[in-house]
């Protein structure tokens, strides 16, 4: 018999960004959902005429979910989470990057508990257009598509019990 359980998680990191994470989980074997929304401040030193920064000079929040399809009787495993990125201006350049859509998403396939092999991607399309730039540049908005292998080996820290 299945079980759904919900798992709120909160957390609060930070190098050059400070971030928070609010997180929930759904799992109900062999699938699991989540969604999320995180959020950066900018914090650290930011210099829009160094070449190099700490910091990324403007805050931001995303939003999105997540699935994951894992069978352990055949070690398939499908993984996929899409969000939405708003960024907020930049106060010391004046721009300010278009919202983004992005997807990242893995195949796997577990030769053993522990090492599985598969395929991964990501994806990134920004659907509205920066604003703070030259009008000679024009509109500009990014996208990014790419795929590969993925190998990995999964290292236990700990015994986890089911409640």
């Amino acid at each position: 018999m299945n079980k759904t359980k919900i798992i709120p998680i909160a957390g609060l990191c930070g190098l050059a960004i400070l971030a928070g994470n609010i997180t929930a989980f759904a799992q109900s074997a062999p699938s699991h959902s989540s969604t999320y929304l995180t959020g950066d401040i900018p914090v650290g030193a930011y210099d829009s005429s160094r070449l190099a920064n700490l910091g990324i000079g403007h805050a931001a929040i995303d939003s999105g979910g997540g699935y994951t399809y894992l069978n352990p009787a055949t070690g398939h495993e499908f993984s996929a989470v899409a969000g939405l990125t708003y960024n907020f201006k930049n106060q010391t350049t004046q721009y300010q990057n278009g919202i983004d859509f992005h997807v990242d998403w893995g195949a796997s396939q577990f030769l053993s508990k522990q090492f599985f092999v598969g395929l991964v991607g990501y994806g990134y399309q920004q659907i509205t257009d920066d604003f703070g730039q030259h009008p000679i540049l024009g509109c500009f908005r990014s996208r990014v598509l790419g795929i590969g292998p993925q190998a990995g080996y999964l290292f236990p820290v700990g015994i986890c019990k089911d409640t």
